[in-house]
């Protein structure tokens, strides 16, 4: 059952990624339907002795992101709302000329209908989560396997895209099934560490002295290949964002793997600094010169025009002041951002090319800090999993995830990546995967910590009939 919900999650992945990443939430409600069946069915009929439990702070953050975004639908007294967000009853003493009449009860969103289609969507997210982290528990052949989907997604993507563009020239559209090549990119730079690190993981793998290394080799060539394909589509799409989150993300994942190239959690010995300094050295100076001659022409004059986003970016800011502790509702943006708007007036924004800034506009603080550490937390397991992994294979996976989410955490800043479906889906799957192995390692270490008896003691008190002695006093 573990192999069938992996070829589940990639179809309905695959799906999503060829309705231009499910844009139109209402192909996402398809995969939504598919993945609750899905979740279902494995969390049902899967054998297991434990059921994988998120730890305390992750729970409590994910609780508290659904329990915000349930509040925002919720009608309150008017009073109440005055005091929790007093620009939503200033807009609807605005609307009360249109509507004739003033609700006694209001919700905080603007749009609740849309803000609770965004809850179950936000809700399908952490049952990927959910999914990939119980999988990587229970796959004992490997916690690799989980990525294979990835990267069969990625090699469809890219390959799409040079078929796109038969003669090696970059051009627009280069996008795969995205309409567009930002969101084309944050697709792909999420599993670009995945491709590059597995055949390392592959050539470092324990073999018996008996078995060939063609075989090893093999496979981590043509993951390099994967990967380099899945690197040129990347700079193929002219994303700007996508290009210099790509590179962060190899930048972070490739100093990783080398400076914890031999690491092992129980040794006692490590490695000398100065004999990590050169490779790293070397890392750093082979993808600095990537970034500068692998972009082609048409790359580099994208990044001399000038962008409106940083105007965008401060007018929204007049929103967040707005709303500041609660938000004015998840999908409220395009509703409530024609107030603010002052950069092309003919034109309507419904996202503000920044996660950050429109996820506290929309959600508020309060939402926003919950989403951010429980993400921080995600991240944080993924770096100790690269020093407490048991194997390297482990270790190179939590790198690979680490690199993952610094790219997509990057690209953020400059895009709504994270609200696309199939990107968000996708984000959600690397965070399922890190720090999987890492609470595992640590329950060992405890269990082996805790005291034993001699079995010969035990034996020698059940001749003897010994018991335990006891206080008078307790």
């Amino acid at each position: 059952m573990n192999y069938v919900t992996i070829a589940g999650l990639g179809l309905i992945l695959l799906f999503a990624a060829c309705q231009n990443g499910a844009a139109d939430l209402r192909v996402w409600d398809l995969c939504l339907i598919a993945l609750g069946g899905l979740a279902c069915a494995h969390f049902l009929f899967v054998r297991r002795q434990k059921m994988q439990r998120l730890d305390r702070f992750s729970a409590i953050c994910a609780g508290l992101v659904m329990a915000f975004a349930v509040f925002q639908v919720v009608p309150l007294p008017a009073g109440l709302l005055a005091l929790l967000s007093p620009m939503r009853i200033e807009l609807l003493k605005g609307a009360l000329p249109a509507t004739g009449d003033s609700a006694d009860f209001v919700t905080l969103s603007v749009k609740p209908y849309q803000t609770f289609h965004y809850l179950l969507i936000v809700g399908s997210y952490l049952v990927v989560f959910l999914l990939v982290q119980d999988l990587t528990r229970n796959l004992k052949e490997g916690r690799w396997i989980a990525v294979w989907p990835l990267l069969l997604v990625g090699a469809f993507e890219a390959g799409l895209s040079f078929v796109q563009s038969p003669s090696g020239v970059p051009g627009e559209n280069t996008t795969g099934t995205y309409l567009s090549y930002d969101h084309f990119a944050g697709l792909l730079e999420m599993i670009l560490p995945f491709g590059a690190l597995y055949g390392a993981a592959i050539l470092e793998r324990p073999r018996a002295r008996s078995e060939s290394a063609v075989l090893p080799a093999f496979q981590a060539g043509a993951l390099a290949i994967l990967s380099a394909v899945i690197l040129g589509a990347i700079l193929h799409s002219l994303s700007r964002g996508g290009f210099v989150a790509a590179f962060g993300g190899l930048l972070v994942g490739g100093v990783m793997a080398i400076s914890l190239r031999g690491w092992r959690p129980d040794s006692l010995q490590r490695i000398p600094s100065w004999r990590k300094a050169a490779p790293v050295a070397i890392v750093c100076v082979v993808i600095l010169l990537g970034f500068i001659f692998l972009p082609s022409s048409l790359l580099v004059d994208r990044f001399a025009h000038k962008d409106d986003r940083p105007e965008l970016w401060q007018q929204t800011t007049g929103l967040i002041k707005d709303y500041p502790l609660l938000g004015c509702g998840l999908g409220g943006f395009e509703s409530c951002f024609m107030r603010y708007q002052t950069l092309d007036p003919t034109f309507t924004f419904d996202f503000a090319h920044n996660d950050y800034l429109q996820v506290l506009a929309e959600f508020g603080i309060l939402g926003f800090l919950a989403g951010f550490l429980f993400v921080a937390r995600t991240l944080q397991k993924a770096v100790s999993g690269t020093f407490s992994a048991a194997s390297a294979s482990g270790r190179y996976l939590s790198i690979a995830c680490t690199s993952a989410m610094t790219a997509m955490l990057l690209h953020s800043l400059v895009d709504f990546n994270m609200y696309i479906p199939a990107n968000a889906m996708v984000f959600a799957w690397v965070s399922g995967l890190a720090g999987t192995h890492v609470t595992s390692r640590l329950r060992s270490q405890k269990a082996a910590s805790k005291p034993r008896t001699d079995s010969r003691v035990r034996d020698h008190r059940k001749v003897l009939g010994a018991r335990p002695l006891v206080s008078r006093y307790s």
